[in-house]
């Protein structure tokens, strides 16, 4: 894309921000926002998800590991928004009775996501925040968290994206997690090496009122090429964004999906242990990619 085509596709865009009224709109505008910068992505575990959603009451928990200001489009992109019926069994293309009966009405997929409540300032952008995103603020009750998911969930929305690390991985970052892990007692070699240690006040805020009616917890794990994010500084031009993505060509980043059934079993995902040995999960699985991309 040239320097003009991207200032012009900017500029529609922040009018597209300013005029969002609700979802479907906000769909279509993050798809022409980033369809010029978002790369293609290699994904392996679950490559549809969530899977279907069996009742209008049923609730679906994305987390993800951040490291990009792209990462939140990757997700959203990647996510099965069920727009046609799903096939439950074979069908006979001499009988529309057969092809009838063998698909099943699904749960059409309404997403959103959290983020810091600070962005909902920022001119254009703010009005998509405000609108179609949860926005956080630092030192904020469970109580407080709650009555903002209740918002969405009164609204119809079933799928919700949460990144528990909270900010992007980069060096400074990493060296602050370390040290608060080091604080709580972790051995360094039980560290977090490619992730950032996850925060638990959203996940449990969440989790906690919804309760059973949480179908699925889907991981979602992203890593991107050639990018050594603890040891970088953050750049939007250097390193994997949105910006830096609209100027050069970048290699496809790999994205990881786990499905995790949970239904009756939402207390479980109460315990601050479980957040943490996914992430210890997901640390593993980076450090084999950054082992195996450094030979």
């Amino acid at each position: 894309m040239q320097v003009s085509e991207w200032f012009d596709h900017i500029a529609k865009s922040l009018i597209s921000f300013k005029n969002v009224r609700c979802w479907p709109d906000y769909k279509a505008t993050l798809q022409y926002f980033s369809a010029p910068a978002l790369p293609s992505v290699r994904r392996s575990g679950a490559i549809q998800f969530p899977p279907p959603l069996s009742s209008p009451t049923d609730v679906v928990l994305i987390l993800c590991n951040h490291q990009s200001d792209m990462d939140q489009f990757l997700v959203c992109s990647s996510v099965h928004y069920y727009d046609e019926p799903i096939s439950t069994g074979s069908t006979s293309s001499t009988s529309s009775t057969s092809s009838a009966s063998s698909t099943s009405p699904t749960i059409p997929i309404r997403l959103t996501g959290f983020t810091h409540q600070a962005f909902e300032s920022l001119p254009g952008v703010g009005n998509m925040v405000g609108k179609n995103l949860i926005g956080l603020a630092k030192g904020e009750t469970q109580a407080q968290i709650q009555a903002k998911i209740q918002l969405f969930l009164d609204q119809g929305y079933n799928c919700f994206l949460l990144f528990p690390e909270g900010t992007f991985l980069h060096q400074d970052t990493f060296a602050k997690s370390q040290e608060f892990q080091a604080k709580e007692g972790i051995p360094a070699d039980m560290r977090l090496q490619r992730t950032l240690y996850p925060k638990f006040g959203a996940l449990h805020a969440f989790v906690d009122l919804v309760k059973d009616r949480l179908a699925y917890i889907v991981d979602i794990t992203i890593d991107y090429y050639d990018y050594d994010a603890p040891k970088s500084d953050w750049s939007y031009f250097l390193y994997p964004s949105l910006t830096h993505s609209f100027f050069k060509k970048m290699s496809p980043p790999y994205m990881h999906a786990t499905v995790i059934p949970v239904r009756e079993k939402w207390a479980d995902f109460m315990e601050k242990e479980w957040l943490v040995k996914l992430w210890r999960k997901k640390d593993a699985r980076l450090r084999v990619r950054a082992e195996r991309q450094l030979r």
